[in-house]
């Protein structure tokens, strides 16, 4: 699998200097916004890698972070792609200090532990030792007061999966005084794999974060 990514990610990467128009550049982001998305548990990898692969790109951070919960339901693997050197660096770091850090592409893919208040202080501890780096948390299990409170912290939530139980996700959410963006993953199996090795982004994850980026 991760050759295949390999092979497939070559084809989403354009080395420097290759002859291709660039965009107009963008303004890097001094501090990045903290962002969490919410998504079933089924849907949480692939959303909370697009989420972040697209977070890192509106603030032009060269790694991001996603700090992903699902209260210890049992799920496959997120696959990994190989990575750069910035996100193995932070990895490595994160693993020196405890946590369950891997990394994949721009990518530093971190489980955090089973219980609820135990998942949130990792996750704070996580994104006070990230610094500047963009840090996503993606809640894909139950929740309850200490992921509400955690969510008030947040510039931006995000809700993603069904449109909806996403709307009523959505109204809830917003009682906590948020902002509120929507974002559905992608479909196909080989697009949802792409979004959780941090590979692909899309235009829909691009437009979910885009609100927190520029206030």
């Amino acid at each position: 699998m991760t050759t295949l990514l390999d092979r497939i990610a070559g084809a989403f990467y354009v080395a420097p200097g290759a002859d291709r128009k660039r965009p107009a550049a963008r303004r890097r982001v001094a501090v990045a916004p903290a962002v969490a998305v919410l998504a079933p548990a089924a849907d949480v990898d692939a959303a909370g890698g697009a989420l972040a692969a697209a977070l890192a790109r509106e603030c032009r951070a060269a790694a991001a972070v996603v700090c992903t919960w699902t209260a210890g339901a049992a799920r496959p693997r997120a696959p990994q792609a190989p990575a750069t050197g910035a996100a193995h660096r932070l990895a490595a770091a994160l693993a020196r200090r405890g946590h369950a850090a891997r990394a994949s592409r721009h990518l530093v893919l971190v489980a955090l532990a089973a219980e609820e208040d135990a998942a949130i202080a990792e996750a704070a501890r996580v994104a006070a030792a990230c610094g500047s780096v963009p840090v996503v948390l993606a809640i894909g299990g139950p929740r309850g007061r200490p992921v509400d409170d955690a969510l008030r912290m947040h510039d931006l939530v995000v809700i993603a999966g069904d449109p909806a139980v996403a709307e009523l996700a959505g109204v809830s959410v917003a009682r906590l005084g948020v902002r509120v963006s929507r974002y559905e993953p992608p479909a196909s199996p080989l697009s949802r794999l792409l979004a959780a090795a941090g590979v692909a982004t899309g235009t829909a994850a691009r437009a979910a974060v885009r609100r927190a980026v520029s206030g």
